[in-house]
C-alpha cells in the first residue's frame, strides 16, 4: 500500500458494472466493511498480556521533531496501531487504513509519520460515534490512570502530542491551554495559514484535514514509537536527557565520557544524549600544533545506545572535523582552538560511554579554513548575500593571534585584491565592519590577518555580496553547507519588495538546467522551507521568485553537501 497523509486518505472504491443486488452482496464481504458498518462503541484498552504496570511512570515526552526518514513502522508504533484497531475496531470506508503511519519523505515539510512515530486515526468529529469513540480513547489516555497520574497512559505510551477537533494538547507543555476535551485539560487551538482553526475562517470542509478534523493524530516519543515506555515492556523510562553543553574539562587519554554513570556531564547522574543537545566535552589543552598541522583526538566508541536509527557524529569547532562514531570503532577527530569535543546524535536519545585515546597531529580537514587549532592563527569571514545600493555591508569573522594582529578588508579588482578600508584590531576573538553598498555591481571581499610589521599571515574565506538598485526585489538563499543522508535540508531567506501574487520556488540544478522543487509563499519578508537529504551528493540550490510564470527575483546559488 502507497504511504498516506491525513490529505490523501484511501476512500472505498466504486464497484463498476455490478447490479444493485450484487452490489449489497459484496459489500457484506469487502475486507473491513460489513463488521464497520456497525456504529463504533467506545471501550477501554487493554493492557498487554504479560505486562504489569509499574508504579513508576514514565518521563512526559520532550518535544523532538522529525529529522530523519524511514519506510520502517517501529515496533511500538504498530503496537499502538494495533491496539486501537483491537479496541474499536475499523473505521467505515477505511478498512485497513483506519489507522495511517507512514508518509513519503518528499511530502509536504516536517512530519513524525516520516520517521513512522505518527499515527493517524481516521475518525471524524461530524459522526458522533466515531467522536464518541475518538474522546473515550482521549479520556482514558490523558485522564488520571489507575494510579491517579493526570495523562499516565499517554506517559506509559510515550504521546508526544495529539491534534484533533481544532486543538492541540503537548506533553511537553501541558498547561499551555484552556480549552477541554473530553474532561482532559490543556488544549488549545491549532493555527493554520495564519488562523487558528477555532475559527469562522476555518470551519470549512477544505480545512477539516489541517486541524484534525477527520482523524486523531498521534505523534510519538521515540521511546514510544519503539516499543521501550511501561504501557509494553513493564518499565518505566525515567532517564532524563543530559544537560546540552561543556562539562569539565576531561583528559585527552581515559574516559571522556559516560551517560550511563552522568561521567563527563554536567548532570553527573545517568542521563541519554538528546537529539536537541549536542554534549561537549572540553580536553586538556596541548600546546602549539607543528607547523601545518592541527591536533586530533584519538576516541574510542565504546557504547553508543539509542531509542533511534540514530546517527552518532563526533566533531569539533573546526570546519570539516565531523566523523561518524560506531560501537566498537576508533576515531580521529581534527580539533578546534576551543578544544571541545562535540558528541551529538541525529535522532531521538542515546546512552553513550567515549574513551580519549591521546592527542595526535594531523592535517586540517578539507574546508578547515587554514585553522591552526589550539595554537596560532585564525581568520574567517562572512557577510550578506545581497544588499540594496546605498545599504550596510557588513562583513564579519573570528581572528585568532592574540594582541599583535590586525584584520583588514581587501576587494577584488580586474583580478587583483586590493585594500578597501584601514586595518582594525580583533576585540575578544572576532571582528567586524561595515561599508556602504555602492551602485548595483557583484563585490568579491576576503579578509586578511595582519601582524603588527604589516605581513600577512593568513587570508579569510571569499565573500561574495550582490548590490541591486534601491527598491529593487530582492530574494537571498541560506543553506546548510553540510548534511547528512536523512536529515532535514531547510533553506531559507529574505524575500523583499517582491509583487503580489508571487510565490518563492526552491530550484536545483540538474545537469545544466534548474529544476524547480517546490514552492511556497513568502510571509514577512521571508520565505523558508525544508527537503529531507538524500543519498551522499553535492546539490546546488537556488531561490527564485515568479508572478504568473515571470522571474522578478532570483538568489544566489548555494551548495549542500550530503554525507
Amino acid at each position: 500500500m502507497p504511504w498516506l497523509s491525513p490529505g490523501r486518505t484511501r476512500r472505498p472504491r466504486t464497484l463498476v458494472g455490478v447490479t444493485g443486488a450484487a452490489v449489497l452482496a459484496v459489500a457484506v464481504v469487502v475486507a473491513g466493511q460489513g463488521a464497520a458498518s456497525a456504529a463504533m462503541v467506545p471501550a477501554t484498552p487493554a493492557t498487554p498480556a504479560g505486562v504489569v504496570l509499574p508504579v513508576t511512570v514514565d518521563n512526559s515526552a520532550a518535544y523532538q521533531g522529525q529529522t530523519i526518514c524511514t519506510s520502517v513502522v517501529p515496533t511500538g508504533t504498530q503496537r499502538l496501531k494495533d491496539l486501537l484497531l483491537q479496541t474499536y475496531g475499523t473505521i467505515p470506508g477505511f478498512g485497513s487504513s483506519s489507522v495511517q503511519i507512514l508518509r513519503n519523505c518528499s511530502s509536504g515539510g516536517q512530519s513524525e509519520h516520516k520517521e513512522g512515530r505518527a499515527l493517524d486515526w481516521m475518525v471524524d468529529v461530524t459522526k458522533p460515534d466515531q467522536k464518541a469513540v475518538a474522546e473515550s480513547f482521549l479520556s482514558w489516555l490523558l485522564g488520571p490512570d489507575a494510579s491517579g497520574v493526570p495523562a499516565g497512559n499517554a506517559r506509559r505510551l510515550g504521546v508526544m502530542y495529539i491534534g484533533w477537533d481544532n486543538l492541540m494538547w503537548r506533553s511537553y507543555d501541558p498547561t499551555r491551554g484552556a480549552a477541554t476535551v473530553a474532561g482532559t485539560t490543556g488544549w488549545d487551538p491549532l493555527v493554520k495559514g495564519g488562523k487558528a482553526c477555532t475559527s469562522a475562517a476555518r470551519a470549512t470542509a477544505a480545512w477539516a484535514t489541517d486541524c484534525h478534523r477527520n482523524h486523531v493524530h498521534l505523534s510519538l516519543s521515540w521511546d514510544g514509537a519503539s516499543g521501550l515506555t511501561s504501557f509494553w515492556s513493564g518499565q518505566a523510562v525515567t532517564a532524563p536527557s543530559c544537560p546540552a553543553g561543556p562539562a569539565a574539562s576531561r583528559a585527552a587519554a581515559g574516559s571522556l565520557l559516560d551517560t550511563t554513570t552522568g561521567e563527563g556531564t554536567l548532570a553527573a547522574t545517568p542521563c541519554r544524549v538528546a537529539q536537541q543537545a549536542p554534549l561537549k566535552v572540553l580536553v586538556a589543552q596541548p600546546g602549539p600544533a607543528p607547523a601545518g598541522q592541527v591536533w586530533g583526538l584519538t576516541v574510542r566508541v565504546d557504547g553508543f545506545t539509542p531509542n533511534a536509527p540514530a546517527t552518532l557524529t563526533l566533531s569539533s569547532a573546526l570546519s570539516g572535523s565531523a566523523v561518524v562514531g560506531r560501537p566498537g570503532t576508533t576515531v580521529t577527530v581534527p580539533l578546534g582552538p576551543d578544544g571541545m569535543l562535540t558528541a551529538a546524535v541525529d535522532a531521538g536519545d542515546a546512552w553513550l560511554r567515549l574513551t580519549g585515546m591521546g592527542l595526535t597531529p594531523v592535517a586540517p580537514p578539507a574546508g578547515g579554513a587554514g585553522l591552526s587549532a589550539l595554537s596560532t592563527r585564525a581568520i574567517t569571514a562572512t557577510g550578506p548575500e545581497a544588499v540594496r545600493t546605498g545599504g550596510k555591508i557588513k562583513l564579519a569573522g573570528s581572528a585568532i593571534g592574540g594582541k599583535k594582529v590586525t584584520v583588514r578588508r581587501y576587494l577584488k579588482a580586474g583580478g587583483a585584491w586590493r585594500p578597501a578600508g584601514a586595518a582594525i584590531k580583533p576585540t575578544g576573538g572576532s571582528w567586524a565592519m561595515t561599508t556602504t553598498a555602492p551602485s548595483p555591481r557583484t563585490m568579491v571581499y576576503r579578509v586578511a590577518l595582519l601582524h603588527r610589521n604589516g605581513k600577512v599571515l593568513a587570508w579569510s574565506n571569499e565573500v561574495t555580496v550582490r548590490v541591486v538598485r534601491k527598491g529593487a526585489p530582492l530574494l537571498t538563499l541560506v543553506a546548510p553547507a553540510t548534511v547528512s543522508t536523512g536529515a532535514a535540508i531547510s533553506l531559507s531567506g529574505k524575500a523583499k519588495a517582491l509583487p503580489s501574487g508571487a510565490t518563492v520556488s526552491r530550484q536545483r540544478l540538474i545537469g545544466r538546467s534548474w529544476t524547480p522543487l517546490g514552492t511556497t509563499v513568502p510571509a514577512g519578508g521571508r520565505w523558508s522551507m525544508q527537503v529531507i537529504a538524500p543519498s551522499p551528493q553535492t546539490i546546488t540550490y537556488r531561490a527564485v521568485a515568479t508572478v504568473g510564470g515571470a522571474v522578478v527575483a532570483a538568489s544566489s546559488k548555494r551548495v549542500v553537501t550530503v554525507s
